[in-house]
């Protein structure tokens, strides 16, 4: 018999991914904030382009919001699915066990009658092993 024993679940996602993620959620917060300062009195043009690089640099504020976040509920999907799969692991252990002990109780001697049901059942407990 093997031993699968789970291994704990990570901590989360890299160190590197959270500064990355970090750090352009405070790009755009602070180019935000840079726009509406500078950008608010004018008009035309350059409000226009301005615009432009804003919206195409909120993709990737949207994505470094959505690593922040999502890993955050995944872990708890995780979390929960370890835990089950422990569960399940445990009452098959215990089905294993009970299987087990019915098996070890057909090898006891019977009279001669009972023992062609015992060897079918003892056959049966030996495929279910």
């Amino acid at each position: 018999m093997t031993d699968t024993t789970l291994t704990p679940p990570p901590a989360g996602p890299p160190l590197h991914a959270l500064l990355t993620a970090g750090v352009l959620l405070l790009l755009y917060v602070g180019l935000t904030v840079a726009m509406m300062g500078y950008f608010a009195a004018s008009e035309g043009k350059l409000w226009e382009h301005a615009l432009l690089i804003y919206n195409g640099f909120t993709a990737f504020a949207v994505a470094a919001g959505g690593v922040l976040l999502g890993t955050q509920i995944q872990q708890a999907n995780v979390t929960a699915a370890r835990r089950e799969a422990t569960e399940a692991k445990s009452e098959a252990d215990r089905v294993k066990q009970a299987a087990r002990a019915a098996l070890a109780a057909t090898h006891a001697p019977s009279a001669a009658a009972g023992a062609a049901p015992l060897a079918d059942v003892r056959d049966l407990l030996t495929k279910a092993i």
